[in-house]
């Protein structure tokens, strides 16, 4: 079409040359202005260009668009299968393994939620903003972001929960160590913390041996540095374990004394002179006994409780400083 115009246009302005040469200045100067009121209107070609131009760059941009967009729908499809293997797994897999997969998922995840946000502003400066070019291909455009956003943000809350399982010893840590009101609950709080410890020691071997198959892989900047928050976050776990081990003990020894002596002080009060019990206690040494209780036991339980309380104040403080703190973008 511009080479038809173009070329109907070379003919016109070529005739006017030649009558130039034949005519009058009138005439001369009314036919130079009709050439150039063609000349003028030849602008529309140049407007066409750009208008092609722009259509051009545009249908490129949208095939690289639904390029993105097919990709990512491709991932999901693979994600979705990895995740249903590691929420539940067709055959046995080593804690080991199954650490690692939540960390490679969790990391895939990550990097597919940034292309969703790159793409979706890609999107906000293709999509339609005049009335009559929200097309049906544009509105599919939106519906299959929609789609995928939708799938990969469930699909990250469940990643996250299930390496969540990860940090529920520093939750644990956080509320501080439980104050058992009994030798009964402190024996159980001391069997309930070793499981504990054990659990975290279990954990911290399982971390170790996925950190040295991550090292094989050719990329694995990401896992070094899941690996060292997760390490840094059980180290602290196995100390406070070991703390509350060390205090539950303590305590255990200085309520099975005062049960101890207790024991004797009741059956020295309720036997009788000569009746060959052997539990007939002298006055003064009765005296000790209550004396050794009060300052050896009673006052030593007494400071153990205090410094529970505290405990617990202090780990109330930290979480609520924690939570106050806002998620890094």
């Amino acid at each position: 079409m511009r080479k038809d115009i173009e070329g109907t246009f070379k003919v016109v302005n070529d005739a006017n040359n030649i009558l130039q040469k034949l005519l009058d200045d009138n005439k001369m100067a009314e036919l130079n202005g009709e050439i150039d009121g063609l000349k003028a209107r030849m602008e529309v070609l140049n407007r066409m260009d750009e208008k092609l131009k722009f259509l051009s760059e545009f249908n490129s941009t949208i095939k690289v668009f639904d390029g993105t967009l097919t990709e990512l729908e491709n991932w999901l499809i693979e994600g979705k299968r990895r995740k249903d293997e590691l929420l539940n797994p067709t055959e046995t897999i080593e804690p080991q393994e199954r650490v690692m997969a939540t960390m490679e998922l969790q990391s895939d995840v990550d990097t597919q939620i940034e292309k969703t946000k790159a793409a979706a502003e890609e999107w906000d400066k293709l999509k339609p903003t005049e009335a009559g070019e929200d097309t049906p291909e544009a509105k599919s455009f939106a519906s299959r972001q929609d789609a995928m956003s939708s799938t990969l943000s469930t699909m990250n809350d469940e990643v996250r929960a299930e390496g969540a399982k990860f940090g529920e010893d520093r939750r644990k840590k956080a509320m501080g160590m439980p104050r058992p009101n009994n030798l009964v609950e402190a024996k159980d709080f001391f069997n309930q913390t070793k499981i504990w410890l054990a659990d975290a020691e279990s954990l911290d071997n399982i971390l170790e041996q996925s950190n040295e198959s991550a090292k094989k892989m050719t990329l694995h900047e990401d896992s070094d540095v899941k690996y060292k928050a997760l390490k840094e976050r059980l180290a602290a776990v196995l100390v406070i374990a070991k703390e509350w081990i060390e205090k539950y003990d303590g305590m255990i020894k200085v309520w099975d004394k005062q049960a101890e002596t207790a024991a004797k002080v009741s059956a020295a009060i309720s036997s009788k002179p000569g009746d060959g019990s052997g539990s007939e206690m002298k006055l003064e040494d009765l005296e000790k006994t209550f004396g050794f209780l009060e300052t050896n036991v009673y006052r030593k339980k007494q400071k153990m409780m205090e410094g529970l309380s505290q405990e617990a104040a202090n780990a109330a403080i930290l979480e609520s400083k924690e939570e106050a703190v806002p998620p890094a973008a």
